[in-house]
C-alpha cells in the first residue's frame, strides 16, 4: 500500500478525493488529512507519507508556503487546484504532478500511477527546489499565466498596468502596449494582485500602484496611469484609495 495524506482547506474537497481514491486507486491508503498550511506541515512530519495530495490555496497560505517550511521531501506530490493560473507553468517546468478540480477519475489514476513509479526516485528534492525557485514564498508572485483562447501568455505582474472587468472576462492592459482578454472574472485575480501592489478603485477595475501617474486629491474620480490609461474611482472607495496612496 501507498501511504497518502490529503491537505485541503475544504472538507468537501477532501471527502471527494478520498472517495475517488477508494474507488479508483485502492492502492493509496489515506492515513491522515489536514486543512491548512500549519496542520499540513505537522501532518507530513508525523505520518511520513509516500504521496501528498496538496491544495494550492488555503486560508493561511498555499501549498508552496507549506513546501518552503519543510526540509526533507521523501514523498511525491500531486497538487490539486481549482485555478488554472500561474502555478500550472511552474508545475510543468519542475515535473510536479497536478490535478485540476473537479478531479476527473482518469486523470487521478494517471497521476497516481506516475507518482507510484517515481517513489523510488531519489530526485524529488531537486524537483521541489526547482518548483520553489519558480514560485517564491508568500504571495509575492512574480509572473502570471493568462489563458487566452488559443495560448498561454506568461506575463510579469509588474508589467500589468491595470485590469478591467468585462462581463465574465478580464482584460489585462500591459506596459508594452499589449492587451490580453482572459475568460475569468476579475474577482479570481483579486487576492494575488492585491498582494502584489494592486488596488481596486472600482468594482470593475484593478490598478498597479507603480503605474499610477496622478489622482486629483479633492475630486479623485479618475486615476491617470501610464500609457495614458485611466480608471474610474467609485465614491465609496475614494477615501480608502487616497489613504493607500499617501502611504507610498
Amino acid at each position: 500500500m501507498i501511504r497518502g495524506v490529503i491537505i485541503d482547506d475544504e472538507y468537501s474537497a477532501r471527502d471527494a478525493l478520498r472517495v475517488l481514491l477508494s474507488h479508483y486507486c485502492s492502492i493509496v491508503d489515506v492515513v491522515a488529512e489536514a486543512h491548512d498550511v500549519k496542520s499540513g506541515v505537522q501532518c507530513i512530519k508525523l505520518n511520513k507519507p509516500d504521496i501528498v495530495f496538496l491544495d494550492v490555496k488555503m486560508p493561511d497560505g498555499d501549498g508552496f508556503d507549506l513546501l518552503h517550511q519543510l526540509n526533507d521531501y521523501n514523498f511525491n506530490i500531486i497538487f490539486t487546484t481549482a485555478h488554472s493560473d500561474f502555478a500550472i507553468e511552474a508545475f510543468k517546468h519542475s515535473a510536479i504532478h497536478y490535478l485540476l478540480k473537479p478531479i476527473i477519475p482518469d486523470e487521478l489514476i494517471d497521476a497516481v500511477h506516475k507518482a507510484e513509479t517515481e517513489l523510488e526516485n531519489k530526485d524529488m528534492k531537486s524537483k521541489v527546489l526547482e518548483l520553489l525557485l519558480r514560485v517564491p514564498a508568500g504571495e509575492n508572485r512574480q509572473r502570471l499565466v493568462l489563458t487566452t483562447n488559443n495560448k498561454l501568455d506568461i506575463v510579469n505582474i509588474s508589467g500589468i498596468i491595470m485590469c478591467k472587468s468585462y462581463k465574465n472576462y478580464t482584460i489585462f492592459y500591459m506596459e508594452d502596449g499589449k492587451e490580453h482578454m482572459v475568460s475569468k472574472t476579475l474577482k479570481e485575480y483579486d487576492e494575488i494582485l492585491t498582494s502584489n501592489g494592486f488596488v481596486r478603485p472600482h468594482r470593475q477595475y484593478m490598478v498597479n500602484i507603480n503605474h499610477i501617474k496622478s489622482v486629483e486629491k479633492y475630486d479623485a474620480s479618475v486615476i491617470k496611469l501610464t500609457r495614458n490609461l485611466m480608471a474610474p474611482v467609485s465614491s465609496r472607495r475614494k477615501e480608502k484609495l487616497l489613504e493607500i496612496l499617501q502611504k507610498i
